[in-house]
């Protein structure tokens, strides 16, 4: 097919990028829409648009996108209901919609379909979308009479359920309590694996109407729920403390929390709960008892957000005989490096024989701020006093870390040759001996880094790093003009690990190698070789060699659509059941629909609740992750319900569990693996700024794997990862009207935004690719 090699190119391109990196719609009350049709051309020089972008953004230096730590903030939800057979034009066209986070688009679409069909079946459906697409869209003042319409047609089927949920949230957000307690009981009796959840929430709005007593009876029936697991009943056992306490019933509220302390599923959870339990007794004057409850916290659970609450209770209590190790460690543990460091001073100057622990402690606190020299310090008297405590390898280890980041790395891999040969299983070595090549190699020290990578992957033949190792060794030795020793690390690449994308790009360089000393025949056989999948850059440089260049960039939508057919399933049910020797389906097994992890998720999905179905079915993944039929079914059923992110982890997991590289891979998984989402928005934009799509679908799926609610530690958001101060910039330079934050989770808007936010930035690197990611990663000045 035409888009095959297309996107492969695309997507391969964008993730050797990536390791590069690593390694050094018009309607009148719509503020984002903007026809998306017309057409631009593709040669950059003729496109008016770049001149206007580039003035725009001359004096800008806004990045867009540090690594997203998956953490969706928005309630958005993502999963569409059952699109009927036959369905209208502006059903689907409201579907897609909707898929797009553009929910006022969609409104008018089922509005449409709701008015013109003749089906009353279908004409129900059309009108529950319309009510939830309004109730998405925060349309309060429409979306109350359109989920009405829905009851007063038909009180007892799934749409009416649905719409009593959606009716209660909203009158719980207009803090009309009756009107929303009366459909939130409605939806709770007809709940299946919710009860809990919506007694709880009951108890919520019966708190907030000021009906505290009752709220209370809600959140002990809550806990009845038998699928309730121990975490959510810790978190209803501490709501109810909370309102005990602030209903004067301190007794109570410590009785609460004892429950939880028992219940609680991990040290985290009791080391916070301890803390709450503490400050109930200190409410009742009982101090000796909550001192008690924070000292054991704090002992028990050192390295806890809660132990560090504690010690600052300790603390502010002026409490005698506070553990200044321990504390220490509960500031270490919370980023207080420095309180950290005086705690361990005070403690190693009153304490004859310290131990290994505060100075391993200490030492990493220096090392966090940055001061290696005092890291150093404390490690070597950690390895000098105790070198027979159960700390050395970590010691050692966190000694090489120094090392390597003062720029001594001949120092580090001396280091970890002796945590070898004291902990030759230590998991942590390969990475260290990685990292100390890495710092040669940026030192323009190539014999030491190509050394020290051969080393790498000598030592560790079944590492990660090993193939790379022996790449990049090759590279620094050719850097080093050992020509002799870059073509046997090459070759040993292709012989050795003939399956990674590595031994393409092996390959490319041993085709240039032989170019250069005039073997011509050899060359154009490794760049041929080195153009076969599992593909590189370099498979793409041997392209260029052997004056086979890539064809040009496909606009057509179709070409991008995900083959998912009867005959890509037959071909892929038929390559399961080979080597997993058990017959696959794209019905989801009995197991998968009965397990209490996919039906909450699946029931959070009907209520629009994405951020509460996510984890879920999360946990359904990793409880399936060696079952291949399971794994095969799930990725089919995310995919349809548009929780694309979880879709391509199920569809990993299936590649990974085969133990077959892509080539042996049917097309259907690879498409799984890597997708090509919202092509609709994707495509149509990126011919607007003169780029490949194919490298946009790469981008998108390193960012944020295609989760519209993705979120990074640096707050970058949706698809696209855009920061917010990258989001004001793009709305001023696009004109959009009442921007918010939050817009960034809307897939219609990240698109937009991202999509020019990279035209951007190709245009000032002159379309270099390679200085264009730099600079959406993390800004064009860093670039």
């Amino acid at each position: 097919m035409k888009s095959a090699r297309l996107i492969g190119i695309g997507l391969f391109l964008f993730l050797a990028f990536a390791l590069l990196l690593v390694a050094l719609a018009s309607t009148p009350f719509n503020p984002f829409a903007e026809s998306i049709l017309e057409t631009a051309a593709p040669t950059r020089a003729n496109n008016r648009a770049r001149q206007t972008r580039v003035a725009a953004s001359a004096n800008i230096d806004v990045s867009a996108t540090p690594s997203p730590t998956p953490e969706p903030t928005t309630d958005m939800a993502l999963a569409p209901p059952t699109i009927p057979a036959n369905a209208s034009e502006a059903f689907l066209q409201g579907i897609t919609h909707r898929r797009n986070g553009d929910y006022v688009r969609a409104a008018t679409s089922f509005r449409a379909a709701a008015q013109e069909s003749a089906d009353p079946a279908r004409a129900r459906q059309a009108q529950f979308q319309l009510g939830e697409a309004l109730y998405l869209a925060a349309d309060f003042t429409n979306a109350v009479p359109a989920l009405q319409a829905v009851l007063e047609q038909n009180d007892s089927d799934a749409f009416a359920t649905r719409a009593h949920y959606f009716l209660g949230d909203i009158f719980t957000q207009q803090q009309n309590y009756a009107a929303a307690l009366e459909h939130l009981r409605i939806y709770r009796d007809r709940s299946r694996a919710l009860r809990g959840v919506l007694d709880r929430e009951i108890g919520d709005a019966l708190l907030a109407s000021g009906d505290s007593a009752a709220a209370l009876k809600e959140y002990e029936t809550a806990l009845q729920d038998p699928n309730f697991n121990a975490a959510q009943r810790v978190a209803v056992l501490k709501k109810s403390a909370a309102v005990y306490a602030a209903r004067g019933e301190l007794e109570a509220a410590a009785r609460q929390l004892e429950k939880a302390f028992n219940l609680a599923p991990d040290d985290a959870t009791r080391a916070n709960v301890e803390y709450l339990w503490g400050e109930a007794l200190y409410a009742q004057a009982e101090t000796d008892a909550a001192i008690q409850h924070w000292k054991h916290a704090l002992a028990a659970y050192t390295l806890t957000p809660g132990a560090h609450q504690a010690v600052a209770k300790l603390v502010e209590l002026d409490a005698p005989n506070i553990n200044e190790l321990q504390r220490g460690m509960a500031n270490y543990a919370v980023g207080n490096y420095a309180l950290a460091i005086q705690a361990f001073r005070r403690y190693i100057a009153a304490t004859d024989v310290p131990g290994a622990d505060v100075l391993y402690y200490a030492g990493l606190a220096y090392q966090r701020q940055g001061d290696h020299e005092g890291a150093l310090r404390n490690l070597n008297a950690l390895l000098a006093g105790y070198p027979d405590d159960k700390r050395l390898p970590d010691a050692l280890y966190a000694k090489a870390v120094s090392q390597t980041r003062q720029g001594a790395p001949a120092a580090a891999l001396a280091t970890l040759r002796q945590l070898l040969k004291s902990a030759p299983n230590d998991a942590r070595i390969d990475n260290a001996f990685w990292n100390a090549a890495l710092a040669y190699e940026g030192a323009g020290n190539y014999a030491q880094a190509a050394a020290a990578y051969s080393e790498l992957a000598q030592t560790f033949p079944a590492s990660s790093f090993a193939p790379f190792a022996l790449f990049n060794g090759g590279v620094s030795f050719y850097l080093a003009q050992n020509y002799a020793a870059a073509q046997a690390n090459w070759n040993a690449v292709l012989t050795q690990y003939p399956a990674s994308p590595h031994a393409a790009s092996a390959a490319y360089w041993l085709g240039k190698l032989a170019r250069q000393q005039g073997d011509e025949a050899a060359a154009r056989q490794f760049f041929q070789r080195a153009t076969q999948p599992p593909r590189s850059y370099y498979s793409w440089r041997a392209f260029d060699a052997l004056n086979q260049p890539a064809p040009p960039p496909s606009y057509d939508v179709n070409d991008y659509l995900i083959q998912d057919n009867a005959e890509t399933r037959a071909e892929m049910e038929k390559w399961l059941a080979a080597w997993s020797a058990k017959p696959a389906s794209a019905e989801l097994p009995a197991q998968v629909l009965n397990n209490p992890f996919f039906q909450r998720g699946s029931e959070y999905a009907t209520l629009a609740r994405a951020l509460d179905a996510r984890p879920q079915f999360q946990t359904v993944n990793e409880n399936f992750k060696r079952d291949a039929a399971a794994l095969y079914a799930l990725a089919l059923y995310y995919k349809d319900h548009n929780y694309f992110s979880l879709s391509m982890d199920a569809a990993s997991k299936l590649a990974a569990l085969s133990g077959q590289d892509e080539t042996q891979q049917p097309r259907l998984l690879r498409q799984l693996v890597y997708p090509t989402y919202y092509a609709d928005l994707i495509v149509p934009y990126a011919e607007r700024h003169g780029f490949d799509p194919a490298l946009f679908f790469g981008l998108v799926r390193q960012e944020s794997n295609f989760n519209p609610q993705a979120i990074s530690s640096a707050q970058a958001r949706g698809l696209t990862q855009v920061i917010p101060g990258t989001g004001d910039f793009i709305a001023r330079a696009l004109a959009v009207r009442d921007f918010q934050q939050t817009d960034l989770f809307k897939p219609y808007v990240s698109v937009r935004f991202g999509t020019y936010y990279l035209g951007t930035v190709l245009d000032m690197f002159d379309g270099n690719a390679y200085y264009a990611l730099l600079g959406y990663n993390g800004g064009p000045g860093n670039a």
